[in-house]
């Protein structure tokens, strides 16, 4: 049997500065690239974003399970590291219609 990888065809969406901003309301469901030790190719991981502002310093973070992939204490840096880790998202838009 072959193992299936490849995430379902979902309405993804690179819209990093979106992103950012949904991040500072609540938490997103985001995939990410990463390479694993003995198989070849890139994987795909869930995460999701968190955001926290200390001490008038934002803090941008993508991360799964402890991993972290993406952190950030700036918009421009925010995007830019996603565009780095190929991220996609769910729009929560795209199921919470009206």
């Amino acid at each position: 049997m072959d193992l299936v990888l490849t995430p379902a065809a979902y309405p993804f969406s690179r819209d990093y500065k979106r992103l950012a901003a949904l991040a500072r309301e609540a938490s997103v469901v985001c995939f990410v690239d990463y390479y694993f030790r003995g198989v070849e190719g890139v994987m795909r991981d869930v995460a999701r974003t968190s955001y926290r502002r200390i001490d008038g310093l934002d803090l941008f973070e993508v991360c799964a399970r402890g991993t972290g992939y993406v952190s950030a204490h700036t918009e421009d840096d925010f995007v830019k590291r996603c565009e780095a880790a190929n991220l996609e998202f769910i729009d929560p838009a795209t199921f919470c219609a009206a």
